[in-house]
């Protein structure tokens, strides 16, 4: 079923505000990976404004969706949807690659209200993924 035009250009609106916060990342810290990073806005903002369950008021809701981005290198996609989300203040995007940011230069878990792993390879993040306590429940299951 095709989405309808207000869904798109709703989509279009966030996705414009995701990219000037990557520009706004690239500035303060003068340092990322434009191309990478770039090449992951569609994406992670379809996902964080129409797929993904979310709860930004409750970031430890169980039934919450996770995403597992094995693109280390492309961190500061998801760090500039996040304060469009409602996950942390705009502010905090002027915080990237500071020493002890929660914004620091890859993703870190545990740092920021979402489940994320630093790596840059899937190979790297399955072992991490096995010891998320939600995984091991659904693998009890």
């Amino acid at each position: 079923m095709p989405h309808s035009p207000e869904l798109i250009k709703d989509l279009e609106e966030k996705l414009h505000m995701v990219r000037q916060n990557i520009l706004r990342i690239f500035e303060a810290s003068s340092q990322g990976h434009c191309g990478g990073t770039m090449s992951l806005t569609e994406i992670v903002t379809a996902l964080y404004f129409h797929h993904l369950k979310l709860d930004p008021g409750n970031p430890d809701w169980p039934e919450r969706d996770r995403l597992v981005l094995s693109k280390a290198h492309a961190a500061e996609s998801i760090y500039a949807v996040l304060p469009e989300v409602g996950y942390v203040p705009k502010e905090t995007l002027d915080e990237y690659y500071l020493y002890g940011s929660r914004f620091q230069d890859m993703l870190i878990g545990g740092a920021l209200p979402v489940s994320i792993i630093r790596a840059a390879r899937l190979v790297r993040v399955y072992p991490s993924l096995l010891e998320w306590p939600w995984l091991k429940k659904l693998r009890r299951k």
